[in-house]
Order: C-alpha cells, then structure tokens, then sequence
C-alpha cells in the first residue's frame, strides 16, 4: 500500500489537474462546461468563450505549460520537444528583423519639397528622415506627420493616399483637387 502512495505523489499534478486530464481533454473526453470550468481554474477567470475547439486548444496548452513545469509532461509531448532540440523559431525570427522599416522607394531623397495645387492654395511637403511636414507660405513648418498619407489626409480632411495626392504614384497621377 506504501508504494501506491509513492506513486501518486509522484503523478505530477496542477491544482488537482493531473497527466489523466491532460488527455482527457485532448482526446476530447470533456464537455463544454467542464473545459470551461478548467479555463477557469488554470486562468484565474470566468471566459466568455463558448467554441469548444478554441476551449480545448486554450486548456490543453495552459495545461500543459503548467504541467511541465511542476515535473511532468506526456511522454510524446517529451519526446517531441527533445526532438525538437534547442530551436525557438520566435526567438531567432526576432533577431533577424530589421529595427527600422526600409524607406519607401517612391519617396524622393530627403529634404526635399513637393509642391502642389490644392484649392486656392499651393500645398509644401517637405520630405524629412522619419516624418514629413507641411509648410506654409513662409516655409516654416505648419505640422508634421508619421506617414505621407496622414500629411494628404491633414490637407484635404478626407481618406486619401498620399502618393497619388501628391503625384509620387507613378500609375495614377492627380490626387483630390
């Protein structure tokens, strides 16, 4: 009898979920509520999600996770991760990417300004390293904008493509008059 205890204190086990219910919910031996009731517990809130599949994926991950870390996880998930070797495809994605975005090739070389119609008006947008600015008759800057469409949109007050308003797109010329 001594040995039955040993062994089911060695049964890893999360508030009371145990490898037994691990499998349970991937072989989708529980209903709606219980998986519901399960979310509840491992997340520490009620959710309002209904969609059983989203309700087993959700379970079994944080089981799982939870599982592994106070001592134990199904051998065939062991097996997998132990094939799988050191590699976070996340991890090493992130290094790669580049820290700033590549500069749009339609936009002319910094400083300069395009000048263009608009109403009675003539509109200035000067083109800087990171942002571009509207100047106004005097040259100084009126306003400045993240993105050339948002300069377009702080003109004509309407949803515009920048490069089409100021005839930087080389397929459509004009913009709005």
């Amino acid at each position: 009898m001594a040995k039955n205890v040993a062994e089911k204190k060695a049964e890893p086990s999360y508030r009371g979920f145990t490898l037994r219910d691990f499998d349970d919910v991937l072989e989708r031996r529980k209903t709606r509520a219980e998986l519901r009731e399960m979310y509840k517990i491992l997340f520490g809130k009620a959710t309002a999600g209904t969609n059983g599949d989203w309700l087993r994926d959700k379970v079994a991950y944080e089981l799982q996770r939870r599982l592994r870390y106070s001592g134990g996880e199904p051998e065939r998930v062991r097996a997998r991760r132990e094939a799988l070797g050191d590699y976070e495809p996340e991890t090493e994605a992130r290094e790669e990417l580049p820290r700033k975005r590549e500069r749009d090739p339609r936009l002319p070389p910094v400083g300069t300004i395009i000048e263009r119609p608009y109403g009675d008006t003539t509109v200035r947008l000067r083109i800087v390293e990171d942002s571009f600015e509207l100047l106004d008759e005097d040259g100084r800057v009126r306003s400045s904008y993240k993105s050339i469409s948002g300069a377009a949109r702080g003109v004509c007050v309407c949803e515009v493509n920048g490069f089409v308003f100021f005839g930087l797109d080389s397929k459509r010329k004009g913009g709005t008059k």
